[in-house]
């Protein structure tokens, strides 16, 4: 027996409304045609000789991988500078310092020196650091500079009675002035834009007493945020580096 869905009034029930919501079943034709399209879509019937990113390595893994140690090298002459300056940060400390330590020992003083307090010695400690990380490159200049005087000129020189000094200060200077103003030019243009000795060691500190103008620029663009006054300030000492550059160019032309 079947139950009508008509409400007494001839109101149509929920369900009654619900079936005549419904729409109309698709034809033969539409079934056939999204079966056909299902199977094509399964695993099997999938066209095998495109490659997919399941079935292995993409692009990615036919890259050059670089070889090993290449990542250490790296960090070797990336840090040079940092780990000397740590090991002078050490020397200089005036609690267990490699330097304190030895004049004490000596009895030269009578307790710890802070060389890295207040007064002149923090600059003059910055000096003495900047002097032994350039020794290396000046002395390589001057030995490749050396090497090109031509021997037979310095024979001459021996024959003719002129003394070791005076055959260095006449025939090996002038050979030297190119390697000297090249040097000078690096040692200028570094010593301003030396920023890891000066904020690994002092920092700047103390009262600013040692501040250049890289740590400026560093305090300035990112302690205080204002990175377009800082970089500003970075940008200032170009005119110095061309004017010493120029001026060092010129006296060794004239030499």
């Amino acid at each position: 027996m079947v139950q009508s869905h008509r409400r007494p009034g001839g109101r149509v029930g929920p369900f009654h409304r619900s079936r005549q919501l419904r729409l109309p079943r698709p034809s033969g034709h539409l079934r056939r045609r999204a079966a056909k399209h299902s199977r094509l879509h399964q695993p099997e019937h999938r066209d095998q000789s495109r490659p997919r990113a399941a079935d292995g390595p993409g692009p990615r893994a036919h890259l050059p991988r670089p070889a090993r140690g290449v990542r250490a090298s790296v960090l070797a002459l990336v840090f040079p500078v940092v780990i000397g300056t740590v090991a002078w940060y050490y020397l200089f400390s005036n609690v267990h310092g490699g330097i304190n330590y030895l004049l004490l020992q000596a009895h030269l003083v009578p307790e710890s020196i802070a060389w890295l307090g207040l007064g002149p010695l923090p600059m003059a400690s910055l000096i003495t650091v900047n002097v032994w990380h350039g020794t290396a490159l000046f002395g390589v200049l001057l030995l490749a500079a050396l090497r090109s005087v031509p021997a037979d000129v310095l024979d001459a020189a021996v024959i003719d009675g002129a003394r070791p000094v005076r055959r260095f200060m006449e025939v090996g200077l002038p050979y030297l002035s190119s390697a000297l103003a090249l040097g000078a030019v690096l040692s200028v243009v570094g010593t301003f834009g030396d920023f890891a000795i000066v904020h690994l060691l002092t920092g700047g500190g103390p009262a600013n007493e040692t501040t250049i103008v890289s740590t400026m620029a560093f305090q300035i663009a990112l302690r205080d945020g204002a990175l377009g006054v800082g970089t500003a300030a970075a940008l200032s000492m170009v005119p110095v580096y061309l004017v010493v550059l120029v001026f060092v160019v010129r006296v060794a032309a004239r030499q």
